[in-house]
């Protein structure tokens, strides 16, 4: 299995930082490649949610851990045909460090190619872009979190 791993680390209250990083409305929105993430069922571990791509792909994911302030993986289902891989998982994960709180992605995934050279190309151009995607998520994530710190600091000072 491939992965692509990078973290982030964010100037804010932990409880702020994991009700936006668990914010799957919000994911879908800041994901470059996505135009909504909605929940099916559930919540924690177990909830299913389906993405759709700014391309109009579909595909579901599930919910493999729930640890809340800390940690939460996923799953595609990767049965559609038009998904590349054979297997994705994405966890996402933040801990509170000297300097804030550090927030990690990390995803695993097969491409579907079975050639090893075909699949280590894959791979290297997901890479590239991997680190463009993530990057505007982290973006997107930093623009909610100062919104609503500051909607609390306001709240809090009336």
């Amino acid at each position: 299995m491939y992965t692509y791993e990078t973290d982030h680390v964010i100037n804010a209250p932990a409880d702020v930082v994991w009700a936006v990083i668990s914010d799957h409305a919000l994911f879908g929105q800041v994901a470059p490649n996505l135009h909504q993430v909605v929940v099916l069922a559930g919540e924690g571990a177990g909830m299913q949610r389906r993405c759709i791509g700014k391309d109009g792909s579909e595909w579901g994911e599930t919910c493999t851990l729930w640890q809340p302030g800390k940690v939460y993986a996923f799953e595609v289902v990767t049965s559609d045909k038009s998904y590349p891989f054979k297997k994705m998982t994405g966890t996402f994960t933040m801990d509170e460090i000297a300097a804030g709180i550090r927030v990690g992605m990390r995803f695993g995934y097969i491409p579907k190619f079975n050639p090893p050279l075909l699949g280590w190309l894959v791979n290297w151009l997901l890479a590239r872009g991997a680190a463009t995607m993530t990057q505007a998520i982290f973006d997107g994530w930093n623009a909610a979190i100062k919104e609503r710190t500051t909607v609390n600091r306001e709240v809090n000072a009336h």
